[in-house]
């Protein structure tokens, strides 16, 4: 029996994947690599610059510029700590238009690549299994019902009108499934997980599992 070394997590908005991801790699001492958070990093830059989203030279520009790297479990931006809320509505709103663009994803896949070099690793995104690591040992596709997820986040942020949260995510869904530049869909060899109604602490340790089965 092997041990998984390179583990690829992906599925869509609010599937829990950097909450397990992160979990998953502090119980095997791996590193974490979050690509939303990688994202989120270049499109709260953007706005914070005041650039419109919508003007691609610009946004593009912004994220050849700056440099993004992971440390000490956390995401820096120009080697210092985020000055911004990741999670923001408005960075909400604003990353599924960011990380659409080709030419940003070919940034942050440089910068994931970098990190990829690393022995054992847990990424988590929406690509990571199709095309950031083809070639993991494993692969997780979390795939929690849209009901479920709108209910956890709702549980998290009650402040937040649920309804919305259920339109965001369906947007978010939209966005992702449709780009042309590497969709949110499930790698062939990936393990489906149907979350609906688990604890994060049985997700985890059903995770767990398969990182000890693999071939």
């Amino acid at each position: 029996m092997s041990v998984a070394r390179t583990i690829a997590i992906d599925g869509p908005a609010g599937s829990g994947k950097s909450t397990i991801g992160a979990r998953l790699a502090q119980r095997l001492g791996y590193v974490f690599v979050d690509a939303g958070a990688l994202y989120r990093t270049m499109t709260g830059e953007v706005l914070a610059r005041g650039v419109d989203i919508h003007e691609a030279a610009a946004v593009i520009e912004i994220a050849r510029q700056v440099t993004i790297d992971v440390g000490q479990g956390e995401v820096l931006l120009d080697g210092s700590a985020i000055p911004f809320d990741l999670h923001s509505h408005a960075i909400n709103q604003a990353v599924p238009v960011v990380a659409a663009y080709p030419d940003v994803r070919n940034c942050v896949r440089q910068i994931q690549q970098k990190i990829a070099q690393n022995d054992g690793i847990v990424f988590s995104g929406r690509d990571i299994g199709t095309v950031v690591l083809p070639h993991a040992d494993l692969k997780i596709y979390l795939n929690p019902s849209l009901q479920e997820r709108a209910n956890r986040r709702h549980a998290t942020n009650p402040t937040v009108d649920r309804q919305r949260i259920l339109e965001d995510l369906q947007q978010r869904d939209s966005m992702d499934t449709s780009r042309a530049e590497s969709p949110l869909r499930i790698a062939e060899d990936a393990i489906v997980v149907a979350t609906d109604g688990m604890e994060i602490d049985d997700v985890l340790e059903l995770l767990l599992s398969y990182t000890q089965s693999t071939p």
